[in-house]
């Protein structure tokens, strides 16, 4: 079996981490995402049950531009700035 060669490759940095802001029916709120611990919201219906209508809101979740997602599955790109969002692109390693 051959070892994996390291590779640069680059992805929207709003699959690192975002946030959106919104008004709900109690007053002003953020659902965010990171990569570490995921998505979350400030409203408390998810602070109760680590879940609320807002997480899967396609306004609200339309904030993720989410271009270049498989570059984790190693595809290769070699973009200075997101094609969708203009966003300056995330470079990290990648073995393939």
């Amino acid at each position: 079996m051959s070892d994996l060669s390291r590779v640069l490759t680059v992805t929207c940095p709003s699959n690192f981490n975002w946030s959106q802001s919104f008004f709900g029916s109690t007053g002003r709120h953020t659902v965010s995402f990171n990569q570490r611990d995921g998505i979350s919201c400030t409203c408390d219906g998810f602070r109760y049950r680590k879940t609320c209508k807002h997480v899967n809101d396609p306004a609200i979740l339309k904030a993720q531009c989410g271009w270049g997602a498989d570059a984790f599955a190693n595809v290769i790109y070699h973009e200075k700035f997101c094609p969708e969002c203009g966003e300056r692109t995330v470079p990290f390693y990648v073995g393939v």
